[in-house]
């Protein structure tokens, strides 16, 4: 029986060799193509970053302009503050100096009234005063003789018994 090459179908058929090269062929290009398909992903990966690399390079000028108005202003900022608690110091010191002032005429207002007062006594009244100071200075040695005599006998009234 002789085999005809027609009759045999495809998937029966044995392979050759230029259906070897054209079987490798074809892997090859599948390879291949597996291989585009991730530079295409790489490549799409890579020109995402640039775009955002681009992006970024071209707010530069804008981020250091905004930087020089905020260092500008924080500078007046600044300034303001420093004259304002200038002023604010000077117009302390102004009433700290005011104060002291008002409570020295004060004290001295009130010395003079002493004085006044002090020299408008009598010398009977001063007399007088010296007089119950030494009544008084008298009457406290009298209690402390007292207290010292009632204090033995209450010790020895004790410790008798």
């Amino acid at each position: 029986m002789a085999t005809n090459p027609q009759a045999i179908t495809g998937s029966d058929a044995p392979l050759t060799p230029s259906g070897f090269r054209d079987l490798a062929a074809v892997i090859d290009i599948f390879r291949t193509l597996g291989g585009i398909v991730v530079l295409e992903a790489t490549v799409k990966s890579h020109s995402d970053k640039i775009e955002q690399l681009m992006q970024w390079g071209s707010a530069i000028p804008y981020i250091e302009k905004a930087a020089e108005k905020n260092s500008k202003d924080l500078n007046e900022l600044g300034k303001r503050h420093t004259t304002e608690l200038n002023d604010l110091g000077q117009r302390l010191d102004k009433n700290v100096n005011e104060l002291e002032k008002h409570q020295t005429k004060n004290m001295n207002e009130m010395g003079i009234r002493l004085g006044k007062e002090m020299s408008d006594l009598k010398s009977n009244d001063l007399v007088d005063l010296k007089n119950v100071a030494h009544t008084a200075k008298i009457l406290g040695y009298i209690a402390l003789t007292l207290a010292g005599i009632i204090g033995t006998v209450l010790v020895t009234y004790i410790y008798r018994k």
